[in-house]
């Protein structure tokens, strides 16, 4: 009789350690989706805004098209608040985006889930220079910022060229 309480009270012991450690790698993949989901939606940001920058009114993609004419238009907007990892860029027009990951459908069991994220883009010139609106060697950065819908966040810094 004491025999099969020690063993039951053993592995009671060991079931709620091993549930202990699952919930916890459970937490942990949980993590690691939000934080993918925002580099996901960071990175189609980044497509996005090299679509914009190469159709009208930046035409990056047409000869003759400077990063100065890009970084001088009146239709960006410079970010000025130091808590946005974007500060100090001008953002695209249109951006925020919103776009959605994945859709999951209802089950008997569950709801369906949609995964979606936004993402906010923005340019800024790479420095070759002390002037921020003075481009030399005809390369510039273009900023993502994307967002999971679980507020994870991750940012994304391309160098581009227009060569």
């Amino acid at each position: 009789m004491i025999l099969v309480m020690v063993l039951s009270a053993v592995l009671l012991i060991l079931g709620i350690t091993i549930s202990s450690f699952v919930g916890q790698d459970v937490e942990q993949a949980g993590s690691v989706l939000r934080s993918a989901d925002a580099l996901y939606v960071a990175d189609a940001g980044v497509n996005w805004g090299a679509d914009v920058l190469g159709k009208a009114p930046f035409n990056l993609d047409t000869a003759g098209t400077t990063v100065d004419s890009v970084l001088t238009n009146v239709s960006l907007t410079l970010i000025t608040d130091p808590t946005d990892p974007l500060n100090g860029c001008k953002e695209l027009p249109s951006s925020p985006q919103t776009i959605t990951l994945e859709t999951i459908p209802a089950t008997p069991f569950a709801p369906a889930v949609v995964r979606t994220g936004t993402f906010r883009v923005a340019i800024k010139d790479d420095n070759d220079n002390a002037d921020p609106n003075d481009d030399t060697n005809d390369r510039f950065l273009l900023l993502s910022l994307g967002t999971a819908s679980n507020g994870a966040r991750r940012l994304i810094e391309a160098s581009m060229s227009t060569k």
